[in-house]
């Protein structure tokens, strides 16, 4: 019957590889010329890609699940397709591709993650830049997570488990070497986004939840004080720049006031948002360090 013909391929992104060296697979569906395509969140060695078979050739463990897992995409379009026609509906390429990954209602989390982002970005004043910039880089840290744990670009919130939480944690402090009370922070970043799917209805387990509570609970720290020995010091040292010398003062300044560091630096940006021409960039850049 004309309008049924369907045609079900997969194939790989050879010139658009992933950070770990792995090319994406991506499912292309055509009825009668008409065609849609999405990446199926897989990916493989390029060397292990089998173009003519549209399969992996390797030995592996990895390489056989990803085998069975295409066969199963394709058996579900061929059963979605069938019933269409049974039906006597004409389904589009497109359609066939929404009720095989309920595109319409699936929510994943690196894409809620990044218009959450996008949204706090487009509302200066909400989050200070440098806040911005921890949540774009805890969105790069949760995809590198997702693509060890589960093998995929991108997964929906009903996925996520307390391995995945788990292994996140874990990433943090052994890979990316950061200290229990930095590590929360990032936790605490993608707590926030979790808690926005939550309150959306795009995630109903809330375990996921209750373990990041339990993980983002932070360290008490004592800080230490200079003594009046050490300010002098700092003081009476010589600075090879005339910006580094105002950055001494500003430092000097604090620590005799007990004003902090970091709302100094706030003050300053705040005032070269304004153009009130007080201090640059590159001070503003040796008082983030400083604090």
């Amino acid at each position: 019957m004309k309008g049924n013909t369907l045609n079900v391929m997969f194939f790989i992104l050879k010139n658009k590889l992933l950070k770990n060296g792995e090319a994406p697979v991506v499912l292309r569906v055509t009825i009668n010329g008409q065609r849609d395509e999405i990446r199926i969140q897989r990916s493989i060695s390029v060397e292990l890609w089998d173009n003519a078979k549209m399969r992996s050739k390797g030995r592996g463990r990895s390489s056989a699940e990803l085998n069975m897992y295409l066969e199963t995409l394709k058996d579900r379009i061929y059963v979605i397709h069938r019933n269409s026609v049974y039906d006597g509906e004409r389904l589009t390429p497109k359609k066939i591709l929404d009720i095989l990954y309920a595109r319409e209602g699936r929510h994943l989390v690196l894409k809620a993650m990044k218009e959450c982002i996008d949204g706090w970005s487009a509302s200066p004043g909400d989050l200070h830049p440098a806040t911005l910039a921890r949540y774009n880089r805890c969105c790069g840290l949760v995809e590198t997570v997702i693509r060890d744990v589960y093998n995929k670009e991108d997964v929906a919130f009903s996925e996520l488990d307390k391995k995945f939480i788990t292994a996140f944690e874990r990433y943090l402090k052994e890979t990316c070497g950061l200290a229990r009370n930095t590590a929360a922070k990032y936790l605490e970043c993608f707590r926030k986004v979790l808690k926005v799917a939550q309150h959306k209805g795009w995630m109903e387990d809330g375990r996921c939840l209750e373990e990041l509570g339990r993980l983002c609970v932070k360290e008490e720290t004592f800080p230490s004080f200079l003594d009046w020995d050490e300010l002098r010091t700092v003081m009476e040292t010589d600075m090879p720049a005339g910006r580094l010398e105002r950055v001494k003062d500003v430092f000097v300044f604090c620590g005799f006031t007990f004003v902090a560091l970091t709302n100094v630096c706030l003050i300053i940006n705040k005032l070269q948002t304004n153009n009130r021409g007080i201090g640059n960039g590159l001070e503003t850049t040796y008082l983030h360090h400083f604090a």
